[in-house]
């Protein structure tokens, strides 16, 4: 397992900014957000812009009171099967589980995300 990304939510007033900055993003009809990505070569991670849609997004609430924050840490596992089990062996919440393509990637990813304590952590696997 090692660290990928950062994940960072930020309100929809913020969308004509990252537009104008990012030329591709994803549009997650999914979770009804807006995802823009850009490559740290600094920190040597993927950084993960994330703007509401509207108010069913899975992040609106989290963007009216902790806008500009780490929403969360994403890591890069060969199984996210085996990594699941860990985890909930460790009181972590399975959220949600699926499939997305993301061409910043390489394409189709699968995901998992899982909650404890305050945090959020997404898996991220090509394969299982």
């Amino acid at each position: 397992m090692k660290l990928h990304h950062l994940g960072y939510v930020f309100n929809k007033n913020k969308k004509p900014y990252f537009d104008k900055l990012y030329k591709k993003k994803i549009v997650d009809k999914v979770q009804q957000n807006y995802i823009y990505f850009d490559y740290s070569k600094k920190l040597n991670l993927w950084i993960e812009y994330i703007l509401p849609m509207n108010r069913s997004s899975t992040v609106y609430k989290f963007s009216l009171q902790k806008s500009k924050n780490i929403h969360h840490f994403g890591f890069y596992t060969s199984s996210i099967i085996k990594l699941t089990k860990i985890l909930q062996k460790n009181n972590y919440l399975l959220i949600n589980k699926f499939n997305i393509f993301v061409p910043a990637f390489g394409g189709k990813v699968k995901t998992a995300f899982f909650y404890k304590n305050e945090y959020l952590v997404e898996l991220i696997s090509k394969d299982d």
